[in-house]
């Protein structure tokens, strides 16, 4: 049976959220939820939801992942047609030819 009222959720000792009872029901579901009951006057209730791990806590992201399309690396590139970068040293990537108008257009609309 599904509580009729807002049922804490927590992830370990801290607290994530107060869930009405469709999202109980949802969450419990979920195989990374434990449901907590409580017998009351012969009735079984929910009195508490304990998530495994919270996928959709940032705390639970990666902090490492950068954006794909960064604009410096410190890994190391021998190139012909330049002197490379030696490893672990960071320097900005070229500029294609098709983007350096946006980067142009971004700049001078900055100095203005």
């Amino acid at each position: 049976m599904i509580a009729a009222c807002f049922v804490p959720v927590f992830e370990g000792e801290r607290f994530v959220e107060l869930a009405d009872p469709a999202r109980v029901q949802w969450l419990a579901h979920s195989p990374n939820v434990k449901i907590i009951r409580k017998r009351n006057r012969g009735e079984r209730r929910i009195v508490e939801l304990q998530m495994l791990s919270a996928p959709s806590d940032d705390l639970a992201q990666n902090a490492k992942q950068g954006n794909p399309r960064r604009y410096s690396h410190n890994h190391g590139v021998e190139a012909s047609n330049w002197t490379g970068n030696p490893n672990k040293v960071w320097t900005l990537k070229p500029i294609r030819r098709k983007d350096r108008s946006v980067y142009r257009e971004v700049l001078t609309s900055c100095a203005a």
